[in-house]
């Protein structure tokens, strides 16, 4: 007798976990308040981790910005040398120290104005993908922070009914599907 009880618990524990896991999930899936709240964390999370990138990236574009100033200060000395040799060929015209002097300075400008062109290209591209994303996330992430204080105000003052769970859950997909299609057709270095 105490056999049959074992099997006929053990048999009853796992269908009722289904059950419960089932009924719940149903719940989950078609209840309009948490579809939408589950679906506003998940793009929050989107958000987060978008934002994260866009600060990394305005920390790169700051230090190579400071990098190409660094070297436009360095060509600027070496103009300025090379107009002060110049001054100094037009009393000396054929001084060979000054030649040679004005031929290693012209080279220093030139190796130093590729470095500066390269880093000013770098920091400009990367700043405007950085703008790029940044105004990508404002606009797409802006009605989702104003449909989730719409819903918190309408919460607190216990004004939210089932009708008023759909609107906000069709507007937050409209988030999600805008979030999708930037991904697809713009954003792909995530």
């Amino acid at each position: 007798m105490l056999k049959n009880w074992r099997i006929l618990t053990a048999t009853l524990v796992p269908i009722t976990s289904a059950a419960i896991i089932t009924i719940t999930s149903v719940v989950a899936i078609h209840g309009p308040k948490l579809k939408t709240l589950t679906l506003i964390q998940k793009l929050s999370g989107f958000q987060k981790k978008h934002k994260e990138v866009y600060d990394k990236r305005d920390k790169e574009v700051s230090t190579l910005k400071i990098k190409y100033e660094d070297i436009d200060a360095q060509v600027k000395k070496l103009v300025t040398k090379k107009d002060e040799i110049n001054e100094k060929l037009k009393t000396n015209i054929n001084d060979p120290g000054l030649l040679a002097e004005l031929e290693a300075v012209n080279k220093d400008i030139e190796k130093t104005q590729k470095e500066y062109n390269k880093f000013k290209k770098d920091h400009d591209d990367l700043f405007l993908k950085n703008v790029s994303l940044g105004l990508n996330l404002k606009r797409i992430f802006t009605p989702l922070g104003v449909t989730y204080d719409n819903i918190e105000k309408l919460r607190k003052d216990n004004k939210m009914t089932k009708s008023l769970w759909h609107a906000a859950y069709k507007e937050v997909e409209i988030v999600r599907n805008n979030y999708e299609a930037w991904l697809l057709k713009e954003y792909k270095d995530i």
